[in-house]
């Protein structure tokens, strides 16, 4: 349920047919659908104006968006961050200053000049709204929406590459060598007067020292962290921690107080505790590293952002990530520190120090693809059924771990008291998980989720479409916040149906017979109201149970051929037939089947059986009106009279009629 005073400026207009998903509070209302809304409004709608860059703040004037600098911050003589940040207030927080610039929603800078490796980029690349202002960009992670007070033009070019001749002394057993080595293309300012320093920290490993120049890190790592070739590997600290690399992730969170009408334009929580300027990833994790509840870094061009928590993951191509971690790793490819005391450690064979019960499969008995649908016995008993490509949003319980397989992984859960779900990555972490959220596609991931054990007898058939105008399933039992497939399948049981689903987390449907239309596994994927970790169908897609001790006992016939049920009507109401045509059937051997081929026969699109063995028909559809109203279940509502063609089928009852809809007619 969703609020505003407006419309976001993406909403449009699309058709009722767009919005066809069942209230989960009353499944006969329709709530939108998924990225749709069903709109209700007290006065004429209005539609947000569409953002843009203000092209004159008071005295400035927009330049353009700017990337970030490659070292440091484009503008760096003061700075703030606000969720309600706005390009007014940032110029008036950088009054006096030649240039401001505004970047990721929230963020300004202040500068009188403009750092040379800063430089004009696409202005499809600074669209994140302001967070005080929704109608107004404000940059992005890692470009700038630039203003400058008159004849400032931005930055000047950057001093032209220079090679620089290095000669290096390698100690070895034989003696000592002298290498001499250029390194070109070094992008710093370099005069007659300065001595150069070397900055990098790949130029020289463990076992060199150098005779020109100095290092400007007595830390540096022996492999250097670049993207894309470091994701995946696991970078260890001074202080002995180990952060994964991330290439291109952030993690970020929408923000309750700032979420805004469309979903592509909210502020992000971040979780951001501290921003610094580094000149690598490596230096960014050191500074998470010395800052105590510091567990995750993005890393933009020079700007080190130090997070307290790790939120959902988000795909950007400015940001290199890394998070903490608390397993160690060993690796038959890992690469060693040098003094510092920092390591790069390589994922590509990753072992364990605890080893899995004898019991459990290895992970080459059970791995994806091969594995999808199948269950595993874990060594507790519980039982996990494995969805390969599919990952649960959120929910986790804390750092992920380091099993060595994907079997270990679903064991850790199982003897994790509260684990629900976990996502593992091949001969990778294995995430731990107190809740089922909503499934999201990753070829990368193999899922496994805690299944319940379902009554006996009662076994599962899968996951099937329905629609709010032909229901699968006829007779809703229940909706409500302790539905599992279980207790649903147990509540048709002793309604005396074969089939049972649960929908949309909290609804339970009984039916006959087994609806016709299949759909994906990962469709029926809300998490059931009773329990989180059981799924209980979808928006118009039903989990399905059968009953397989079940008899046939007296029932309403859903579905004939063409024909389906439509409801149990008063009839006779003032001496009024409810359908005006009498339609002839042998009395003593009635059934519906025989009264729906009669009123075929004669073209009817309507046909109701009543009194065991009458049959009427009609060309309109009864009078909304007439339908015994508050009773789902035709048999409660009067229409239980036995065929006296067949005892176990319902045909109508005194002055009440089961009316059909032939939709093929």
């Amino acid at each position: 349920c969703w609020c505003g005073n407006s419309m976001g400026y993406k909403a449009q207009t699309t058709s009722d047919q767009a919005c066809t998903m069942a209230c989960a509070g009353n499944s006969s209302q329709i709530c939108g659908n998924s990225y749709r809304l069903s709109v209700f409004s007290t006065s004429n709608i209005t539609t947000d104006v569409k953002p843009s860059s203000p092209q004159q703040v008071g005295s400035y004037s927009l330049l353009g968006c700017y990337s970030e600098a490659t070292s440091g911050r484009a503008l760096s003589a003061r700075s703030t961050s606000q969720v309600d940040m706005t390009v007014e207030g940032c110029a008036k927080y950088c009054s006096g200053y030649s240039y401001f610039g505004v970047e990721y929603g929230a963020e300004c800078y202040c500068g009188n000049t403009v750092e040379c490796s800063s430089v004009s980029s696409l202005a499809a690349n600074c669209t994140m709204a302001c967070g005080g202002n929704t109608t107004e960009y404000c940059g992005n992670a890692g470009y700038l929406n630039m203003y400058a007070l008159p004849s400032n033009t931005g930055p000047s070019a950057c001093p032209s590459s220079t090679s620089i001749s290095i000669s290096t002394t390698r100690t070895t057993s034989s003696g000592s060598s002298t290498i001499s080595s250029t390194i070109s293309t070094i992008s710093s300012a370099i005069s007659s007067s300065t001595t150069p320093s070397m900055t990098s920290s790949s130029a020289m490993t463990s076992g060199f020292t150098s005779t020109t120049g100095t290092s400007s890190s007595a830390a540096s790592s022996a492999t250097a962290l670049a993207c894309p070739a470091a994701n995946g590997t696991t970078y260890t600290s001074k202080n002995n921690k180990n952060y994964l690399i991330e290439c291109y992730t952030d993690h970020c969170k929408p923000s309750k107080l700032s979420f805004i009408f469309t979903l592509t334009d909210f502020v992000l929580d971040a979780g951001d505790m501290l921003t610094t300027s580094t000149s690598t990833l490596e230096l960014c994790i050191d500074s998470c590293d010395a800052n105590a509840g510091c567990v995750d870094v993005a890393w933009v061009y020079g700007s080190c952002y130090l997070k307290s928590s790790v939120g959902s993951a988000i795909s950007n191509n400015a940001v290199l990530g890394a998070k903490l971690v608390t397993s160690s790793l060993s690796s038959s490819s890992s690469t060693t520190a040098s003094s510092s005391g920092n390591s790069v450690t390589a994922s590509s064979s990753i072992g364990s120090s605890t080893t899995s019960s004898s019991a459990t499969p290895s992970a080459s008995t059970i791995s994806c693809p091969g594995s999808d649908g199948k269950t595993f016995d874990a060594p507790r008993g519980q039982k996990f059924l494995i969805e390969c490509g599919t990952d649960h949003q959120g929910g986790d319980m804390g750092a992920p771990t380091y099993p060595g397989s994907f079997a270990a992984c679903m064991s850790q859960c199982d003897s994790t008291d509260g684990c629900v779900d976990v996502s593992y990555v091949s001969n990778g972490p294995c995430y731990l998980k107190r809740t089922l959220g909503a499934s999201l596609a990753n070829s990368a991931i193999w899922g496994a989720k805690l299944a319940s054990s379902l009554p006996s007898g009662i076994a599962a058939k899968g996951c099937y479409t329905d629609s709010a105008t032909t229901r699968a399933f006829p007779t809703q039992i229940y909706a409500n916040s302790s539905n599992t497939p279980g207790l649903c399948a147990s509540a048709c049981r002793e309604k005396g149906y074969k089939y049972a689903g649960t929908q949309y987390g909290s609804e339970c449907w009984c039916g006959p017979s087994l609806p016709t239309n299949t759909a994906l596994a990962s469709d029926c994927s809300s998490a059931c109201a009773g329990d989180p970790a059981q799924t209980c169908g979808g928006g118009f897609r039903l989990s399905v149970t059968e009953d397989t001790a079940w008899t046939q006992k007296f029932f309403a016939r859903q579905t004939y051929g063409t024909w389906s049920l439509l409801s149990c009507y008063r009839d006779n109401v003032d001496g009024k037939r409810t359908l005006a045509t009498g339609v002839s059937i042998d009395s003593g051997s009635a059934t519906v089947a025989k009264c729906l081929d009669a009123c075929a026969a004669k073209g009817l699109a309507y046909c109701g059986a009543e009194y065991y063995y009458e049959c009427y028909g009609g060309a309109a559809k009864p009078a909304d009106g007439l339908a015994v109203a508050g009773v789902a279940d035709p048999l409660l509502a009067g229409c239980n009279y036995a065929c006296s063609g067949n005892a176990t089928e319902a045909c109508g009852g005194a002055d009440r009629l089961l009316v059909y809809v032939n939709n093929g007619a």
